[in-house]
C-alpha cells in the first residue's frame, strides 16, 4: 500500500547514512538522489493513475527500487567499499608534492653541465650540416628540401612519442646511465606537471640536443657533393633533429597558462602540440598521447592501440609491469617511495 511504502522511506534514508558520504564520491551520491527523484517522479504519476482509475492502480515498490540501488552502487564502485588504504585526494596532492621536492633536489650541477655542453654540440654541429649543405643547393632542390622538413616533423613527432612512452612505462631511478639523467625528469613532470614552466632554457632542452648529437656529428662530418637524393636526406634529417631539438620546449609551451600569442596561434592551429591535446596524457594512469612535438600522430597511434600492443607484447616476454615506476611516484599506489 502507499502508507507502507512512504513509511519504508525513513529506513532508505538511514542506510544511505550508513552508507555514508565519505565512502561514496559526489558522483555516486548524485546518482542515487537523481533515482530516488526518479522513483518520486514514478510515484507521483502512479497516485494521479491510482485516483483516475478508482483504485485499480499499483504503486512502484521501493523496497525493490532500495535493493538494485544499493546493488547497483556496490557492484560497480568496488573499489570505494574496498576496506584496503586509499589515500585522500588530500594526501595524495601532499605525497605527490613531497616526491616532486625529492625529485628536483636529484638535478645536479654535473647534469646541468652536461645540457650546456649539449646545446653547445648541437649548435656547432647543426651549423656546420647547414653551411655545408647550403652550398650545394639549387632552384631544383627546394622543392625537395620542403618536402624533407614537412617529413622531419612527422619522424621527430614519433620519435618523441617513443622516448616520452619509453621513459613513462618502462625503467626507474635506479635504471643504469638513464635512470637520473632521463627518467628522473619524467618522473618529475608528472607529480608536478607545471614545474616544467618554471625550467630555463638550459633544463628544458638539454636532454633534448644530446640525443640528436651523434646523427648531427656524422652530417657534420661529410661534404655533400649536391645530389637530389642526399639533399633530401641531409634535410630529412637536420629538420629531425632540430624539430627533436624544439621538442620539449613545445612540450613547456603546451603547459604554459599564458604562452606567447604567436605559440597560442600555432597550437590552435595544430602546427604545434596543442594544450587540449597534451591533457589528454596527463590523465592517470599517463598511458595515451605520447608524441608531444606537433601531436599528429596521437589520434593515430591511439585508434590502432598502438602503445598498448608494445606495452603488452614486453610485459610478455619480459615479464614486467608498465609504468610501475611511476605509480609510485605519482601515488597511485599506497607504497611510498625510499
Amino acid at each position: 500500500s502507499w502508507t507502507a511504502c512512504m513509511t519504508s522511506i525513513p529506513e532508505f534514508l538511514k542506510s544511505m547514512v550508513q552508507i555514508g558520504p565519505s565512502l561514496l564520491p559526489i558522483d555516486v551520491l548524485l546518482s542515487c538522489v537523481h533515482s530516488l527523484l526518479g522513483y518520486v517522479q514514478a510515484s507521483v504519476i502512479s497516485v494521479w493513475l491510482y485516483v483516475s482509475s478508482g483504485g485499480n492502480h499499483t504503486f512502484p515498490s521501493l523496497s525493490a527500487f532500495i535493493q538494485g540501488l544499493v546493488k547497483r552502487t556496490l557492484i560497480t564502485m568496488p573499489d570505494v567499499v574496498s576496506s584496503s588504504p586509499v589515500p585522500s585526494t588530500a594526501s595524495t596532492f601532499t605525497l605527490r608534492k613531497q616526491n616532486a621536492a625529492i625529485l628536483a633536489e636529484k638535478y645536479t650541477w654535473k647534469k646541468r653541465m652536461g645540457e650546456y655542453v649539449s646545446i653547445g654540440l648541437f649548435v656547432l654541429f647543426i651549423s656546420m650540416t647547414v653551411y655545408n649543405l647550403a652550398g650545394v643547393i639549387t632552384s631544383l632542390a627546394l622543392p625537395i628540401i620542403i618536402i624533407a622538413l614537412f617529413a622531419g616533423m612527422v619522424l621527430a613527432d614519433i620519435y618523441s612519442g617513443l622516448v616520452h612512452w619509453g621513459a613513462d612505462t618502462w625503467g626507474g631511478l635506479e635504471t643504469p646511465f638513464v635512470g637520473e639523467t632521463f627518467i628522473r625528469s619524467f618522473r618529475e613532470h608528472h607529480v608536478d606537471p607545471f614545474r616544467i614552466t618554471m625550467h630555463d632554457m638550459v633544463e628544458t632542452n638539454g636532454d633534448n640536443c644530446l640525443t640528436t648529437l651523434p646523427i648531427l656529428f656524422l652530417l657534420a662530418l661529410h661534404t655533400p657533393k649536391g645530389d637530389l637524393g642526399e639533399i633530401f636526406v641531409i634535410s630529412f634529417l637536420c629538420s629531425t633533429a632540430i624539430w627533436i631539438s624544439l621538442t620539449n620546449q613545445i612540450h613547456k609551451w603546451a603547459h604554459m597558462r599564458q604562452a606567447p600569442g604567436w605559440i597560442n596561434l600555432l597550437q590552435n592551429s595544430h602546427f604545434l602540440l596543442s594544450k587540449k591535446d597534451h591533457q589528454l596524457h596527463h590523465h592517470t594512469p599517463f598511458d595515451r598521447y605520447y608524441c608531444i612535438t606537433t601531436g599528429w600522430l596521437n589520434p593515430v597511434l591511439g585508434s590502432i592501440g598502438f602503445w598498448k600492443r608494445m606495452e603488452n607484447s614486453i610485459s610478455m616476454l619480459l615479464g614486467v609491469k608498465p609504468r610501475a615506476d611511476d605509480a609510485v611516484w605519482t601515488v597511485q599506489v599506497t607504497d611510498k617511495k625510499e
